[in-house]
């Protein structure tokens, strides 16, 4: 079950046309932990998002431009309003023996308007601060594809290059949504890791690996990808622990195994570089058929250094049976392995059918926030 540490409520509009998208809302929280101010709590009046995305030219050429503009502001703390224009041109090319290639370049503008800003040495500042990155990219991939009368095998090398200037991430200019990295799989070949708009990723660098994958007919699949990132010059905006802090980053790759829709095994990892000691640690495991399946997930990762998430080893798992057409039920829990204590437990019983659902769950948990 989700524990969750504050109430949210907000309100939003959102509209598409054609290749356009647009998004407005506004954020409020209530805080269920004892202990913490309420006033440090921010309220967000608006975050607004606009995304453009223009048709290929007969090239294959096309431009985006993404907009958003937030307003973040508490009683007693950092008030934040921020402006931030990506505008991007991206070129995708075909070679004639199969290799592709895709040229993008981007200029990044973000604009800030602060105060009571904490910063190191200083008495809290209200500034206004700003910063334009330009940003040229060039990514390459090579599949090759063999088959024979039962099975497709693909091989496929992958290297980006990413050139941007050093820095752009002033003290100046605060963080309130890129304050946690996780390097893995799904961020290995971005040209910035961040998962918000506060940081940027600097400098020049390459990210570099490759994926295979083996397919049968029979809908049974392989797959593993695994690679790594080397920046001309260390960027200490990745805190130690993050496995971005050195030259060469960790190591990270993922696995996938179904031999057939009763069965289907996931792991993801990073290593350390410099002797493949493991530092994260994903597997998920789902196997049986609708009477009766069992999912279990694996996790365990240290902690980086400034995080306010501590290290985990844990386990949890879900035992589900679709009962009949219109009744299921569940009976999951977890474990922290670290410290050998169950840390929640949940029974589930849903009726459902075309017009009526009934659920009704017992759930407990074996800590306090």
């Amino acid at each position: 079950p989700k524990i969750t540490n504050a109430l949210a409520s907000s309100a939003f509009v959102e509209g598409f046309k054609g290749r356009n998208y647009v998004h407005a809302e506004s954020i409020s929280f209530q805080n269920t932990l004892t202990g913490q101010e309420e006033k440090t709590i921010p309220v967000i009046l608006p975050l607004v998002d606009v995304n453009h995305v223009s048709e290929p030219n007969k090239y294959g050429a096309s431009r985006s431009l993404d907009i958003n503009l937030l307003a973040l502001s508490r009683r007693e703390g950092t008030d934040t309003r921020r402006l931030s224009i990506h505008n991007g041109w991206n070129l995708p090319y075909v070679a004639p023996k199969g290799d592709v290639y895709t040229l993008s370049a981007e200029l990044i503008g973000d604009f800030y308007d602060t105060n009571n800003l904490e910063v190191t040495g200083q008495e809290n500042i209200s500034n206004f601060a700003h910063r334009l990155v330009p940003q040229v990219a060039l990514d390459w991939r090579y599949p090759f594809v063999s088959s024979d009368a039962n099975v497709h095998k693909m091989f496929e090398p992958i290297a980006t290059f990413v050139i941007s200037p050093y820095g752009g991430n002033s003290a100046n200019i605060p963080n309130e949504d890129s304050q946690n990295v996780a390097f893995d799989d799904t961020n290995l070949f971005s040209k910035n890791r961040f998962s918000g708009l506060d940081r940027i990723e600097g400098g020049p660098r390459i990210n570099y690996g490759f994926k295979w994958g083996a397919f049968d007919k029979g809908g049974g699949s392989t797959s593993l990808l695994l690679g790594q990132s080397y920046r001309y010059k260390k960027d200490d905006t990745f805190v130690v622990g993050s496995g971005l802090e050195d030259n060469f980053s960790d190591i990270v790759g993922r696995l996938q195994a179904s031999p057939g829709p009763k069965f289907n095994v996931f792991y993801r990892t990073r290593l350390k570089k410099d002797n493949l000691e493991t530092q994260r640690n994903e597997l998920d495991l789902r196997m049986g058929v609708p009477a009766l399946r069992l999912d279990t997930r694996y996790a365990s990762f240290d902690r980086k250094e400034g995080s306010e998430f501590a290290a985990r080893e844990e386990i949890t798992g879900l035992l589900s049976s679709q009962i009949t057409d219109t009744w299921r039920s569940s009976l999951g829990g977890s474990k922290d392995l670290a410290e050998g204590d169950t840390r929640s437990m949940n029974l589930n019983l849903t009726y459902e059918d075309e017009c009526f659902l009934f659920s009704g769950a017992i759930k407990r948990t074996f800590f306090q926030n």
